[in-house]
């Protein structure tokens, strides 16, 4: 950004990757820049009247000016609020996801969502299961979890110094070969949150 006083005269964008797509007329800066770049103008065109030059930069040092309309400009920062919105309702709603095993069991994000804590946790999913519970019991590569006055047996697990009983802990991924037996296995893909 190039302030001229106390006004902006130019927005330029720095990108180290490539910044052009291919389309049906030919090589045009990517959607995606021309959208950021219509973010910053929006910004700019709350404080100032003017719009600033609006350009894109590459690793090279090559400059390519971007020509935005002020409609366009005004249609992208609108369609972002609204996004913003419906994400934002979404999350204060808790009403983000699509709860549902088919949906859960391998997702990554599983252990922040508060939703599969709520419904899912705690229950076996195939041959696999995730805990939260309290450590009633710490050997070598061994710990017991208490949950609802049931114990779970850890096995294999990894040195972790952090886990002492009375602590709550959860853990995600581990091997659940026999429902009778409550006996479960650590896994190289298995995580402790610590609580």
């Amino acid at each position: 950004m190039i302030v001229e006083k106390d006004e902006i005269k130019r927005i330029t964008d720095f990108k180290t990757g490539d910044i052009f797509e291919n389309t049906k007329a030919g090589k045009k800066i990517k959607e995606v820049y021309r959208c950021q770049l219509a973010l910053y103008a929006s910004i700019i065109l709350k404080k100032q009247s003017s719009l600033p030059v609006l350009s894109i930069e590459n690793i090279r040092g090559d400059k390519h000016i971007v020509e935005l309309s002020k409609t366009f400009i005004s249609d992208v920062k609108y369609r972002s609020v609204e996004l913003k919105r419906k994400i934002d309702f979404a999350v204060n709603n808790d009403d983000i996801n699509s709860l549902a095993v088919s949906n859960c069991e391998y997702c990554n994000y599983r252990i922040v969502c508060q939703s599969y804590k709520n419904n899912l946790m705690n229950k076996k999913i195939g041959s696999r299961i995730d805990l939260h519970g309290k450590v009633v019991k710490v050997n070598i590569a061994e710990i017991q979890i208490e949950i609802v006055n049931r114990i779970f047996i850890v096995k294999k697990i990894a040195t972790d110094k952090k886990i002492k009983i009375g602590s709550e802990i959860s853990i995600y991924n581990l091997y659940y070969p026999d429902e009778e037996k409550n006996i479960l296995y650590f896994l190289d893909n298995t995580i402790i949150k610590h609580e």
